[in-house]
């Protein structure tokens, strides 16, 4: 497992069990109620842009997220911005994105942020039981998605968790990818070109 996810995880699991159940639940009254942080939807980017889905502004203490046809894809970009919040004064993700350069923060910064929202919605022990050990399967990870409040780029991050070998777990419509979450030497390749 790589650092990042090891990160976002225990983000995710520091948090009280009773608060990891709710934002999992309702992350949209969680956020305000257990974080005290404000929460502003936006415009849907432009179709074919390299629109963003959400921010954070830590010093608004504001979380932006995208207006989407998908309530569970919305809840996973305010978990995934959570994540951003949290990591800034979690002594392990400091320790581990300081020296990094400037790029190489930003992608590991990103991929515990992913982790974090995939551990909240889709918990270690749950993916576990339903993708099962060894080759993750396509009907595996589709019925993750029917068990879990996750969205399909959540079950997609949690199935690269357990693939062995090297690729990408795609969430797609059509012939547009919409996410990619990368395993084995793919997450290495990426890991290098940002450094």
């Amino acid at each position: 497992m790589r650092r990042e996810t090891e990160l976002g995880r225990q983000l995710a699991v520091a948090l009280e069990e009773s608060v990891r159940v709710d934002l999992a639940d309702d992350p949209w009254t969680s956020l305000e109620v257990h974080f005290e942080l404000e929460i502003e939807v936006v415009p849907e980017p432009p179709s074919g842009s390299c629109g963003i889905d959400g921010t954070y502004d830590p010093d608004r203490r504001l979380v932006t997220v995208a207006e989407r046809a998908s309530g569970r894809r919305m809840s996973f970009t305010l978990l995934h911005e959570l994540g951003h919040h949290l990591l800034r004064d979690d002594r392990a993700c400091v320790r581990y994105l300081l020296p990094l350069n400037t790029e190489r923060q930003r992608v590991a910064e990103e991929t515990i942020a992913d982790a974090f929202a995939a551990e909240i919605l889709v918990p270690t022990a749950t993916a576990s039981a339903v993708l099962g050990s060894g080759t993750v399967r396509a009907r595996a990870v589709a019925r993750l998605f029917e068990e879990s409040p996750a969205s399909r780029s959540a079950c997609a991050t949690r199935a690269a968790e357990q693939c062995p070998g090297s690729g990408y777990i795609v969430v797609s419509t059509g012939p547009e990818v919409v996410f990619a979450a990368p395993f084995g030497e793919q997450t290495r390749s990426l890991s290098k070109a940002a450094g």
